[in-house]
């Protein structure tokens, strides 16, 4: 296996159509990573597995939507030797593939959400799956990186306590890649700088701000520092018109309510205009409109940041939250300014998680409660805003060196990042001794589980006789079945086997040359199935 041959699990849930509807992050920058795979990768079509349904030309049509080439080559996890999610199920993944054994391909995997009970039951789960170190759970950000190694060691300690031994099972790898970015498509434009001031009735001397992102105060970032922030920067320069665009989505009209009354009643000298920021036009033109980019998130939720970023490739300085990957992306001082955020130390904090899985607390309600305990320095965010606001030319300077900045997050190095990857876990792959895995006890064979219920055992060497006279077409239906080729036999098969029987009596190891390779396993269970019947007993 080679990177070229790496395939990507497609599942129509997982990715993101523009226009489609609200996006979501982690299936926009899923569906992103297709399209950057599918352009940049070097391969004349893009390796797919496809579940749930979707056959290949679904994934064609997103990447046509996507605007990318929309060639593909439609294989299997054990072709490929590697498979890649869109998401953190490592483990589950790694489940379904103990079957065939461990070795017979690798895994990759993206944590792009990592604050929700099933996010953190899917990484915990990493610790007792049959993961291996030529698997791998890509971390957008070293923030990431470090809450999964947290969830990963705390599951650890709990199964020491629990069988009295220190685990340490073989764990995958957490390699950092980042979210890329198409920098040369966020490239500030004029004419769309005029555009969308004429239309949202700014003038040119206004200073905007801008968010974008979901507007949510639960899910997102609370608006109460960005506003408290923007207030106290217009309050301070009474003859500079401030504005505070937000390009975004509501999950409802409550949220639609707060954001737009809570502006009404903190943020009075600003205006404030809300443009559709699930519509693809307006999130590729919006940025042109704004001098000053706007992100306090304050929620768990968050873990790379991908829109400073974006703001950075568009040439704008950025104003952001001291928070998670934003860090990362975010040079204080160089392309835009880090606004300190403080959260409770201690165990205090497990009050929620408790209640969200009792239920008093949704996901919503977590997320919110979680960041009802995370200020963000408002005053300094207002002092970094007017500093801004104040000089023309360090939003140049920091808006270039944003520019800079974003090269090295274009998605052609990102690509070539996990495609060495890719290469590197097919190594390990290769040079590791394959073992043959236990079965999961968890998943026991019915046969091996409750072999002791019957009289007797039907076995390979068992000599099976034809009881003449019997209309197994008959039986089989009225006794209903299954029907399920892969469980027992084609019809075909069954045909080979009852006129192998009519010859004389045999034992399946004897009638096995009969079928395919590989289905002695099911000529077994058909021969059940035909005692069960009466079609067959057992000769003496």
């Amino acid at each position: 296996m080679t990177a070229a041959d790496a395939a990507i699990l497609f599942h129509p849930q997982l990715y993101e159509v523009p226009g489609a509807g609200k996006p979501f992050g982690a299936t926009v920058a899923s569906s992103a990573f297709l399209a950057a795979l599918a352009r940049h990768s070097g391969r004349p079509a893009l390796p797919v597995v496809t579940a749930s349904g979707a056959g290949a030309d679904q994934v064609a049509a997103v990447l046509r939507a996507l605007g990318a080439p929309d060639r593909v080559r439609p294989t299997t996890a054990e072709r490929a030797g590697l498979l890649h999610l869109p998401n953190p199920s490592l483990a589950q993944a790694a489940w379904e593939r103990h079957r065939r054994g461990a070795h017979a391909w690798s895994l990759t995997g993206v944590a792009h959400a990592v604050a929700s009970l099933a996010a953190f039951e899917a990484l915990a789960a990493l610790v007792t799956a049959p993961v291996m170190p030529w698997d791998a759970l890509v971390c957008p950000s070293q923030a990431v990186r470090a809450t999964v190694a947290a969830v990963m060691a705390g599951e650890r300690d709990y199964l020491a306590w629990r069988l009295g031994a220190a685990a340490a099972p073989p764990e995958p790898l957490l390699p950092v890649i980042p979210l890329g970015v198409d920098a040369a498509a966020m490239a500030a434009s004029a004419d769309e700088r005029t555009r969308w001031r004429a239309e949202l009735g700014l003038a040119e001397e206004d200073v905007v701000l801008l968010f974008v992102g979901r507007l949510s105060a639960a899910r997102k970032a609370n608006p109460l520092p960005m506003w408290l922030a923007a207030e106290a920067a217009a309050q301070a320069r009474p003859g500079r018109r401030l504005v505070l665009v937000l390009a975004g989505w509501f999950a409802g009209e409550a949220d639609r309510a707060q954001f737009t009354e809570g502006a009404a009643a903190l943020c009075p000298s600003v205006p404030q205009r809300v443009v559709d920021g699930s519509d693809p036009v307006v999130r590729r033109g919006i940025w042109s409109a704004a001098d000053i980019f706007v992100s306090l998130v304050d929620n768990v939720q968050e873990t790379f940041g991908l829109t400073p970023l974006e703001a950075m490739a568009a040439g704008l300085p950025v104003v952001a939250s001291d928070w998670d990957g934003y860090r990362e992306t975010v040079r204080e001082g160089v392309d835009g300014f880090l606004v300190p955020t403080a959260m409770p130390a201690g165990a205090g904090g497990e009050a929620f998680i408790h209640a969200h899985e009792a239920g008093r607390l949704n996901q919503g309600a977590f997320l919110g409660a979680v960041a009802a305990t995370v200020a963000v320095d408002a005053a300094v965010a207002a002092d970094r805003i007017g500093r801004l606001a104040d000089d023309p030319d360090l939003r140049r300077r920091m808006g270039t060196a944003g520019r800079e900045r974003a090269q090295a997050y274009d998605w052609p190095g990102i690509v070539r990042r996990y495609l060495d990857l890719w290469d590197e876990l097919g190594a390990r792959r290769r040079a590791a001794k394959p073992e043959a895995p236990p079965p999961r006890g968890a998943r026991p064979d019915p046969w091996v589980a409750f072999a002791h219920y019957p009289t007797e055992h039907l076995t390979a060497t068992t000599r099976l006789r034809l009881v003449a006279g019997v209309d197994a077409a008959a039986r089989r239906q009225w006794a209903g079945l299954p029907q399920d080729d892969r469980l027992f036999l084609t019809p075909a098969e069954r045909r080979a086997i009852l006129d192998r029987l009519a010859a004389g009596p045999a034992t399946v190891r004897e009638m096995a040359p009969l079928l395919p390779a590989g289905r002695a396993a099911a000529l077994l269970r058909e021969a059940a199935a035909l005692r069960k019947l009466g079609v067959v007993e057992a000769d003496g």
